[in-house]
Order: structure tokens, then sequence, then C-alpha cells
């Protein structure tokens, strides 16, 4: 597995290396065969390597147009349309109902009534669905036939192709047009045989003013198929072999033999750094051994961390690469002032995000590199460094938003103080005390600016879990909380005391306890989709299951897992929310359906009467399953009392226990005692027997 960081690690120190011979101005500059057409050759020449001759761009570009002229457009399902045809039916029935309410049995005003909204049925059907029932059964069955269409996809009667390429949820496909439906045979099937005439003339009448084609033109996925096709564009005119006559003593440069040339001074200057001289050699190899050194001897380190991912290593590898590349960019190439280098950002920024023993992991790692890289002098060095470390120890502070300004501040009066310190004992003049405090202060303003403007940027692609970004998921007003309490109330209730549970006892066992409450608020958001199949929102839905089988029931319920996976995506909630998401019933069974399967029929499908998982791998993600899991039981018990609360308690996690499903989850029994005695107390108070009141008498 570490197998990898390593082949990173040397990666690394080849480019830097490359780069610190690329900086040199020792390196040899190597001559151009300078010839033109029509010139003689007095020599012959022969190519001492493998190299391409490319085409002209303008050939180029032709030919990359008519690649992507070529190009089969793309289309997708759209669910606006889909969304739209289902609003268009309801307000057809919404419209009927109303205008049956108002003008009673008046058929001909309500057929008025009915074209000025500009749908013109025939009085047979608007006779018919007079009656609530027929109104309901139409309804329902042109919703289902919606759906199903609109599914598989209608495209438009006029398709100019035989077939279709349409991307389904981030896969391209091609479909022969009869696997599909046009508009007309939409039309023509969604009528049944197996209803009786007034039934069918009703379908017919409505289902013209609904169905559309919902295949719809897909921008992005065809501009990918163009820029892929534009760059599979072959631009390489012709390889020449090594040791191939190129052009031939005494000979007529022709174009062709030019461009070849031309070609071959390319490429030779580009493989100029396999001929430098032994002592530049022998430093660049120096410094990769010393990169190498050091980057081993970080991972070393940061390996230790119990979180350590290859996402992390390879962050504070670009960061460290960064900061080593503008170093050698503006002191070696342009020859900016060393102090004025914004060297403690990258610092910065990596202690903020992984701590400061990674900070200071950097810290030292750079120092190492800049010596070999970077002609700094040992003033210059030991500045960056001390102002660097006073920044890695205020890091916490400034983490948690604790006098910001004043903790900046400090920074600048500390650079001051070094930079005072390092020039006294250089003997520099007041006039170059007061260049190097100005160039370490501006460098430092412009370290500051980089954090402050990458760090949320860097939390998001990193994919972060910072207590800024939890305390905004906190917020009650958030988009999906805010759905959650008004379409799915239960869940949402439900939800809200899981997190209190949850986050009770995440302290005592080194969780988070924020993101614990997170997890909590978000683990059912995948309800949203159906929330009525739900007891909590519908104390009804034993009416809705008693239509599906135990198995439809049972997927129906596990869906809400993958839909809140989707919810989570769209919204942008971070990967440990999604992970809790994923994980809050692990791989268990959906027990109530799986009961009842077993009453109805011995052979049954195990896997539809199980959650995907995976099962929980965070302290984290198990709170929320325990506390989830005793939440909905609880409320579903009666007559509880502190005993069988405690009960209750023991026989969930003796169950998740036996059925391994804490078995990935970095949790102790100790741990298991820790969040029993904190979580017992919540939970009498929430379903704890109260004392019963006098009831209030009326004089």
């Amino acid at each position: 597995m570490k197998t990898r960081y390593y082949y990173l690690i040397v990666v690394f120190a080849i480019i830097l290396s490359f780069l610190f011979y690329l900086s040199n101005p020792y390196k040899r500059n190597l001559p151009s065969l300078n010839l033109k057409v029509g010139q003689i050759a007095e020599k012959t020449i022969i190519a001492p390597f493998t190299y391409n001759v490319y085409k002209d761009e303008t050939i180029i570009e032709n030919e990359r147009e008519k690649a992507e002229e070529q190009v089969i457009p793309v289309y997708m399902l759209s669910e606006e349309i889909k969304f739209n045809t289902h609003k268009n039916l309801n307000y057809i029935f919404q419209q009927i109902s109303n205008y049956y309410l108002l003008y009673q049995d008046s058929l001909s005003i309500i057929k008025t009534q009915l074209m000025i909204d500009g749908y013109n049925f025939q009085d047979e059907t608007i006779r018919y669905l007079k009656d609530k029932n027929n109104r309901n059964n139409v309804n329902n069955y042109l919703s289902e036939r919606l759906n199903y269409y609109m599914d598989i996809g209608v495209y438009s009667d006029n398709f100019p192709r035989n077939s279709i390429d349409i991307n389904r949820n981030g896969k391209i496909r091609n479909y022969q047009l009869n696997k599909l439906f046009s508009v007309k045979e939409a039309l023509e099937k969604a009528v049944p045989n197996n209803r009786d005439e007034a039934f069918k003339n009703t379908v017919t009448n409505i289902i013209r003013y609904v169905i559309v084609s919902n295949i719809v033109y897909d921008d992005e996925s065809t501009k990918n198929r163009r820029r892929e096709a534009r760059n599979n564009v072959n631009t390489v005119s012709r390889t020449v072999l090594k040791n191939e006559a190129i052009v031939y003593k005494n000979s007529r440069i022709t174009q062709e033999e030019k461009e070849a040339l031309d070609a071959l001074n390319k490429a030779r200057r580009e493989k100029g750094l396999f001929e430098e001289d032994t002592k530049l050699l022998y430093g660049v190899g120096a410094n990769f051994l010393i990169i190498l050194l050091t980057l081993v001897t970080m991972f070393s380190m940061l390996v230790k961390k119990d979180d350590f991912i290859f996402r992390d290593f390879l962050a504070i590898l670009l960061i460290y690469f960064a900061t080593l590349f503008a170093g050698i960019m503006l002191s070696e190439i342009f020859h900016v002032n060393p102090l004025l280098i914004p060297f403690p950002a990258g610092i910065i920024t990596v202690a903020f995000l992984y701590g400061t023993r990674s900070g200071l992991m950097l810290l030292l790692a750079l120092m190492l590199s800049s010596a070999g890289l970077i002609n700094w002098s040992i003033e210059t060095s030991l500045t960056h460094f001390s102002i660097s470390l006073a920044a890695i120890c205020l890091i916490e502070q400034i983490k948690n938003n604790r006098r910001s300004k004043a903790i900046w501040l400090r920074l600048f009066l500390i650079s001051i103080l070094v930079n005072i310190l390092f020039s006294i004992l250089r003997f520099n003049t007041f006039t170059n005390i007061l260049e190097n405090i100005f160039y370490s202060i501006l460098s430092l303003l412009i370290s500051s600016f980089i954090f402050i403007s990458i760090r949320s940027w860097l939390e998001n692609i990193l994919k972060f879990t910072t207590d800024r970004i939890l305390f905004e998921l906190m917020d009650f007003n958030h988009p999906l909380l805010k759905k959650l309490s008004q379409q799915a109330p239960g869940t949402y209730h439900h939800s809200l005391n899981v997190g209190t549970l949850a986050e009770a006892a995440a302290d005592a066992i080194g969780a988070n306890p924020k993101l614990v409450r997170v997890g909590s608020y978000y683990h059912d958001i995948g309800k949203l989709e159906n929330p009525q199949i739900f007891t909590e929102n519908n104390a009804l839905s034993s009416d809705l299951h008693d239509k599906m089988t135990p198995a439809e029931s049972a997927i129906n319920i596990r869906e809400h897992v993958s839909q809140g996976i989707a919810l989570a995506r769209q919204f942008k909630l971070p990967q440990s929310i999604i992970d809790i998401i994923t994980q809050h019933h692990g791989e268990g069974k959906i027990k109530y359906f799986l009961a009842k399967a077993k009453e109805s029929d011995q052979n049954i499908n195990l896997d539809n009467f199980l959650y995907h998982g995976p099962n929980p791998r965070t302290k984290e993600s198990a709170l929320v399953m325990i506390a989830d899991i005793i939440e909905s039981t609880a409320k579903s018990m009666k007559d509880l009392n502190d005993e069988s609360i405690s009960q209750l308690f023991d026989d969930t996690v003796f169950d998740l226990i036996q059925n391994h499903m804490l078995d990935d989850t970095p949790i102790s029994l100790n741990d298991i005692k820790k969040i029993k005695s904190y979580m017992l107390p919540i939970l009498k108070g929430f379903y704890g027997r109260r004392i019963d009141y006098p009831k209030a008498t009326v004089s």
C-alpha cells in the first residue's frame, strides 16, 4: 500500500531536481541547424535519435474542426420535463374538480372554462370525470404511464436518425429508436385495452395534452465528445528514426526536409539536459538525494497519524512543490529579494488543514530542500524559518478564529523582531534593516492573503469537514433541513433526537461531536424522496405497504440510503457526512419486512432485505447507527422505564456486535460502556416515565 507513496516521492524529487537544472545559469546552450529551403547541404545530416515531425498548426486545426463536425450529439432524459408533465396532469384534474365544485352540473360552462385553460375535452370525458373515483383512477393510471414512458424516454416524431446516444447517470449508451417511444407511439400505447370505453376515451382525451418528448440535447456531454475528438487528432506528420538520413550532402533543401530539421532542433533543445557537464550533473544528483531523503523522512513522520490517507500526502506534496517552485522562480529566474517570497503561505495552509505536526514537518522539509535548490543566505533561511515557526505555534488560534486580527498582528511584530535580531547579528546598516523589515512584512501580508484566499477552496477540493463547514450545516435554515422539516416532519424530529443522543457520547470516545450531530441531522435525508412510506411521517403508511409485497416494501425502504447519498452530493455535502449517510444502516437487515416475508413465503431472496452498506468505518458513523436504532425502537415501545431503556441499549449493541456490524469500527468495549453512560440519561429524559399530573377541574 505504501509503494505508491514512495513512487510519488521519487517523482517529486525528480521534478524538483529538474527545476534546479533549469534554474542553473551554467547549463550549456545547444547549437541549432539553421538551413533554409533551397539552400545546398554541405554534409549529410543523420538523425541522432528517433523523433517526431509535427504538422502545421493550421492543418491540425482544420483536422480538429472536421473531427468535431463528425461527432454524434448526446442526449439525456430531462427531469424538468418529466416534472412539468406531472404538474400539467395534476393541474388538469385540479381544474376539473374545482369547476365541478363551482358550477355543479353545468357541463357547457365547465367545458368553456377548460377551453379557456387550453383543454378541449369531449363532453363524455367531462361527464366521466365528474365522479371523484373516476378522476382518481384516471389520474393514477396516467401518472403511472407517464412515469413509465418518461423513464424509458420519449423522442419527437421527427427525430432524424434510427438510433440515439443517451446519457443516463453519467453512462452514455446508444439506443435504437424502437427501444424508446416516439410521442405518437406513447399516445397510442397509453390507451389501455382492458378498460371500458369511457375510461379509454378519457385517457385518449387527456394524454395528448401532457405527453411530450423528454429526450433533450446534452450540451456538456456533446462538448466532451467534441473535445475528445479534437484531442484524438494525430498531430504527428511523420517519425524520423534514429540513424535515418534527413538531408543528403550536396542536395537542395526541400520544405519537407526543412520541417524535419526544425523538428530536430526542437528535439535537441528538449534533450539538452542529457548533455550537462559532470559538475552540474553531480549537483542535480546531490539535490535529488537530499530531496528524496527529506520527503521520505517527512512521510515516515506523517504516516503515523491514524487518519492519514494518500490524498492528504499528495496535497502536502503539492504545497511543498508549489512553495519551492515559487522560491526557485522568484529568486533564481526573476531575482526578487528572497525575503519577499511568500514562504510561510504553504506552511500556514498545511498547519491549518492537517495540524501543527504536519506544518512543522513541511517547514523542516522546505528548509532542507531550499538549502540545495535556492541560493539563500543563512540569514534569509533563518528569517523564513522563525516566522513560519511562529505561525505554526499560533495556528490553533487562527483555526478557531479567536481574535484573528490580533493574531496576525502578533505575527507581524514577530517578523519585525526577527529581522532586527538577524540584521544586528549581521551588522547591517539601518537602511538595510528597514528594507528587510519591509520585505518581510510584505511577504507575510502576501502569505496571509494567499492563505485566506485558498483556504475555503482547498477545504472543498480536499473534502475537509472543518468546524466552519459543520456550523453552516447545523443551520436549520439549510435548504435540506428546511425541506425535511416541512415534507418529512417525523423524520426531521427523529434526526434531531438522534443528533442529541449521538453527540452526547462523542467526546467521551474521541469522536468529533459536531460531525456526529451534523451527520445525524442529514443521515435520513433520503426519506425526502418518498416520505409517506415511513411510519414517522405517515401513521397510515401500513396501508401503502399492504399494496406491496414485503420485498417491494423493503427495497423502497432501503432506497432512502442511496437517495440520501444522491441528495448529499447534489447539495455538495462533505464526504464525511456522505459516509455517515452511507454507513448508518451498514449491511443490516430490514427486519420487519423480512419477518413478514417469511410468514408468507419460505423461498425468499435475502438480498432484497439487506442494506448495501458498508458497515460503519468510523466512530462517528457507529454512534449515528446506534443512536438511530435506539431512538426509533424506543419511540415504538410502550411503558418505557429506566430498566427497559437500559435493556434496549444492551440488546441493540449486542445485536450489532453479534452481526459483525461494528467489526470495522475503531470502538472498544470500554467505548460502548461510555456511550451507554452518556446516552441513557438522555433516553430517560426523552422516554422515561413521568408523574401523572391531576386533571384540572372546571368549577
